[in-house]
């Protein structure tokens, strides 16, 4: 019986992930057709800097992490790569926040460095 259901599983897993490609497939074709690509690689750095955004928060969120040095880094990445991403668009305004939030993360790791070396 442990077998059948780790079988089962298994295939679900496997239909989920054609699924989920599929889906992104498609995404891409729809984003492809409707722009003619233009500015595309500016778009996945943008979607890139918004999961890593989502993956830090739902990590320190979930007490996966502490707010430390990783969660700082993975903003700071986050920020250059969303800013990177809206610089194209003339989204002034967002691209000067995520400036600022890589301002913020870029002294949040300096201290965290500092208080470390002190600390050793």
């Amino acid at each position: 019986m442990k077998n059948r259901n780790l079988t089962y599983i298994k295939c679900n897993y496997i239909i989920l992930k054609e699924k989920v490609y599929f889906l992104i497939a498609l995404i891409i074709f729809l984003y492809i057709s409707e722009t003619g690509g233009k500015n595309m690689i500016f778009d996945i750095f943008g979607w890139i800097g918004m999961v890593l955004v989502l993956i830090a928060y739902g990590l320190l969120s979930s007490n996966k992490i502490p707010n430390g040095k990783l969660y700082q880094i993975l903003n700071l990445i986050a920020a250059i790569f969303m800013a990177i991403g809206l610089f194209p668009k003339n989204a002034w305004f967002s691209f000067a926040l995520q400036i600022a939030w890589a301002l913020i993360g870029i002294v949040a790791i300096i201290k965290i460095m500092k208080k470390e070396k002190s600390n050793s």
